[in-house]
């Protein structure tokens, strides 16, 4: 059988700006780096009716004069999503029974960056990348493919270093059939469905509203936190890990 996974964030794995300025001292710091995981067995439909949803919504009168839906090339992405383009596409999604998703997140503590990581943000983004890829099971009779959104300083090298090495842990050194690919997330409507998923991880974290996250809580495989801390109350509803 193919499996298919698809690998999106919410939130940053920068602590350092311009001269080394210390991001986490300025106002609107995101102490959160998310990492989520779609998983699919069925990409055909999934990635069909998907496109074919949006497309009506750009078609429909109703949704005329929305500043975001009329930019070229639109694809849904929550944060910029005007709020009834989001509800719509949330309806959307409550109605799907084909995919799970699996979540990782880390607060993103300067010290234990600096230390730990050396200052290298892409030492901890892939850090947290290989915990995600933890969390789902792999069989050796599936083909594995795996879809990371495209970032900054994001190389298929590293994806696939990664990849190899939790891989080869999850199958205790047995080799696991997989493909990897570094995209750009308005190609792949399947990162459009992370991308909304995420958004209601953080918004239930940081906002304090659940609804979102609540309304898709049968398509939630794992939530992952192993900091727990002020966002343990926010998710104990939902399958985590402290």
């Amino acid at each position: 059988m193919e499996k298919f996974y698809f690998i999106d964030e919410s939130g940053d794995a920068d602590f350092f700006g311009k001269r080394e300025k210390k991001l986490w001292e300025i106002d609107g710091w995101n102490p959160l780096l998310i990492m989520g995981l779609l998983e699919t067995d069925n990409r055909k439909r999934l990635r069909k009716d998907v496109r074919k949803f949006h497309e009506k919504l750009l078609k429909d009168r109703y949704y005329e004069g929305i500043h975001s839906l009329s930019k070229e090339q639109h694809f849904f992405h929550a944060r910029s999503d005007h709020p009834e383009v989001r509800a719509a596409f949330f309806q959307f999604l409550r109605n799907r029974d084909d995919f799970n998703c699996f979540f990782v997140i880390r607060y993103k503590d300067p010290q234990n960056f600096i230390t730990q990581f050396e200052k290298s943000a892409t030492k901890f983004y892939f850090y947290v990348i290989k915990q995600l890829i933890d969390l789902p099971e792999f069989k050796q009779s599936d083909n594995h493919q795996f879809y990371l959104s495209r970032r900054n300083k994001t190389t298929n090298d590293r994806f696939n270093q990664v990849l190899e090495d939790a891989l080869c842990k999850e199958m205790y050194e047995e080799r696991l059939s997989y493909q990897a690919e570094i995209v750009k997330s308005g190609e792949y409507p399947e990162l459009w469905i992370i991308d909304y998923m995420l958004w209601a991880v953080q918004r239930c974290l940081l906002k304090k509203e659940k609804r979102f996250l609540s309304a898709l809580a049968d398509r939630v495989s794992f939530i992952q936190d192993n900091e727990g801390g002020e966002f343990k109350d926010a998710l104990k509803d939902y399958n985590h890990d402290f």
